[in-house]
């Protein structure tokens, strides 16, 4: 597989073809660009430290944080979508929804799946996309990935930032391109974000979070209805939330994430809301048809995910792995923290100080005693939970109509932990 330049700003890959405008091709609108980002843009690309490294290991090391998405980097990331289980572990399959994780923990900050879906209820790809790259609707309904604003568009990328919101935890922001690609035939779009340099934006409030990579493709599903993929790889930088936790819960919360989208689809279906993003469905007339590409195979869109075969179905052992993993060592912080952050006093009523240690490691805790597969284990838990005067909270009901964490499949899964740790 190879890239190829098609004009002077767009670049084809397989059957993804650059849309150039980015985001502005939606109706976003593009701040001026700062000097600083333009100037570092400028400067030379780093480096991998090693070489010969794997495309992986520089999305670890953010090695690309200076440059703009190329074809070559798509190609790669490609070919990691395509490869099967040598790289990817079965997590979950329910029939419309798919969990996979990557075999290395060590990379991208150990949180790093491939999540896919069939959406059969909704028919339209244009507002499956808008609930992506269309902001203005975006903020009719998502209240906790907010604040976005496109800073520069170079050679097809823009430079985005956002905030997520997780109340009673601190803001989280992100810099990262943004990379919107094309299929000649109308009949699919690919999303392509990645880790940008952070001192694009200076430090502010928020906890700056990582985002290692996030793609999104939106094409027709051969079965009906509109598929969705994801290769999701972030880091939110809460310190005392371990990552095996956020793996486990990741199967639910993409179900109710799938769930809140097909919802929101539906409403905009009923509405007959007509999104500018719609124009990234329509043929692309003068360019090379993707069957007489000599850039890649013709593989179909649900070609470039490999399906799970029966050999590859999740056995309830499996489902356990991610649960008990690292559950001793956890639970031994976990517990330890909880009994040294602040208690309410006369001196401090609130318990200061306990909001991002004591109410992370207190959801740790909780998050043990209600997963962990071993009654016995659950049971201790549940009893030292009582003992450090920590209360078992339900899990935060996300509503049905806001489709929250469309950006990241895990910002459900952050609002669910703040809810749960909230004083």
């Amino acid at each position: 597989m190879s890239g190829k330049i098609i004009g002077n700003d767009a670049w084809q890959v397989g059957p993804w073809i650059l849309e150039p405008r980015g985001l502005a091709s939606c109706g976003n609108a593009t701040e001026a660009p700062p000097r600083h980002i333009v100037e570092k843009l400028q400067e030379p690309p780093k480096t991998c430290k090693q070489k010969p490294q794997s495309y992986v290991e520089c999305l670890s090391e953010c090695s690309f944080s200076n440059e703009a998405v190329t074809a070559d980097e798509v190609k790669q990331f490609l070919e990691l979508g395509q490869s099967g289980e040598q790289s990817w572990d079965v997590v979950s399959d329910d029939g419309l929804t798919q969990v996979h994780r990557y075999h290395d923990r060590s990379m991208c900050g150990g949180v790093f799946v491939r999540l896919s879906a069939r959406l059969p209820e909704v028919s339209n790809l244009s507002h499956v996309a808008g609930c992506y790259v269309d902001f203005k609707d975006r903020a009719t309904w998502d209240k906790q990935m907010t604040d976005f604003r496109v800073l520069h568009n170079v050679a097809g990328s823009d430079v985005l930032y956002s905030i997520l919101h997780a109340p009673a935890l601190t803001d989280r922001d992100f810099v990262f391109f943004h990379t919107i690609c094309r299929r000649a035939d109308g009949k699919g779009l690919l999303i392509y974000m990645r880790a940008a340099d952070s001192t694009f934006v200076p430090p502010s409030r928020a906890v700056r979070g990582v985002l290692y990579l996030t793609s999104i493709e939106i094409f027709e599903h051969p079965e009906g209805g509109v598929g969705i993929r994801v290769l999701s790889a972030l880091d939110p930088n809460i310190l005392f939330l371990p990552k095996w936790i956020m793996n486990a819960l990741c199967p639910s919360e993409w179900r109710k994430f799938v769930a809140n989208l097909t919802q929101h689809c539906k409403e905009l279906e009923s509405q007959k809301v007509a999104l500018k993003c719609a124009s990234l469905f329509e043929p692309i007339s003068g360019t090379e048809s993707v069957g007489g590409s000599t850039t890649v195979s013709d593989a179909e869109p649900s070609d470039v995910v490999s399906e799970l075969t029966p050999q590859e179905q999740p056995t309830s052992e499996m489902s356990h792995t991610y649960l008990t993993e690292e559950a001793d060592d956890d639970a031994f912080v976990a517990r330890a923290t909880a009994k040294e952050a602040p208690r309410p006093s006369a001196e401090n009523p609130r318990g200061e100080g306990r909001e991002e240690v004591g109410c992370d490691e207190a959801f740790r805790t909780r998050a043990i005693a209600r997963d962990a597969p071993q009654l016995d284990e659950r049971r201790t838990l549940v009893q030292e939970l009582e003992l450090d005067g920590i209360e078992e909270v339900a899990p935060t009901t996300i509503g049905n109509t806001s489709a929250t964490g469309g950006w990241f499949p895990f910002a459900n899964l952050f609002h669910s932990c703040s809810g749960q740790c909230a004083p």
